[in-house]
């Protein structure tokens, strides 16, 4: 139920951090130093609207942490300006045309995690292009030009050339420096490296 990659959970663990699951904080204790927060543990009940099951408190089972430091950290989410006017759903994201990306304001048109929530970059783009396509026909144009494959490609490299091929994993700031600040974890590809990743590519931009 936790929403993270696994990369994200190796990366976590290996920078020493613990995970609980299934535990919820109640309180802080006042008074107390080094700080103390009190939490219960949970277990899944019925599904909600969503159809996610819902985290009921398991009675009897609260437990305290201490630490010199809480962060209130619970996600990420879409700021949304109220002066925008637009119709959210119940977890703040904009509402839409699911066809058009159209929002509750007649011509504003939305895509993204502002509409999703947290996806990926390829699917932000996607919802970009299809915006695009539906913002042209609403000024009065045909839209955007569907990009059909073309039916003789022959993907260059073969399915089989790239499975050979193995992908290289992107070097990363040693454990021990990543705790001592904030630099940027992944340090990227070598101009050799990302040569040879890329010819992992099957082109799927090849298109009319």
């Amino acid at each position: 139920e936790m929403p993270a990659t696994p990369r994200e959970v190796e990366e976590a663990e290996a920078e020493g951090v613990k995970l609980e699951f299934l535990v919820a904080p109640t309180k802080v204790l006042p008074g107390e130093s080094p700080a103390k927060m009190e939490f219960i543990r949970m277990k899944l009940g019925a599904p909600d609207a969503s159809g996610r099951p819902r985290p009921e408190p398991v009675p009897g089972s609260e437990f305290t942490v201490e630490a010199d430091l809480f962060i209130r950290a619970i996600g990420q989410v879409v700021a949304v300006p109220k002066g925008f006017n637009l119709k959210l759903d119940r977890r703040g994201r904009i509402e839409v045309n699911p066809e058009t990306l159209e929002t509750s304001r007649s011509g504003v048109f939305a895509g993204g995690d502002a509409v999703t929530g947290p996806a990926s970059v390829a699917e932000a783009i996607g919802a970009g292009w299809k915006a695009a396509s539906a913002i042209d026909r609403y000024l009065g144009g045909q839209g955007l030009k569907e990009r059909e494959l073309k039916e003789e490609l022959t993907l260059r490299p073969s399915v089989e050339e790239v499975l050979e091929l193995e992908s290289i994993p992107v070097a990363m700031l040693p454990v021990e420096q990543r705790l001592k600040g904030f630099d940027e974890v992944e340090l990227g590809y070598r101009e050799k490296e990302a040569v040879q990743e890329a010819k992992r590519c099957w082109r799927c931009d090849w298109y009319e």
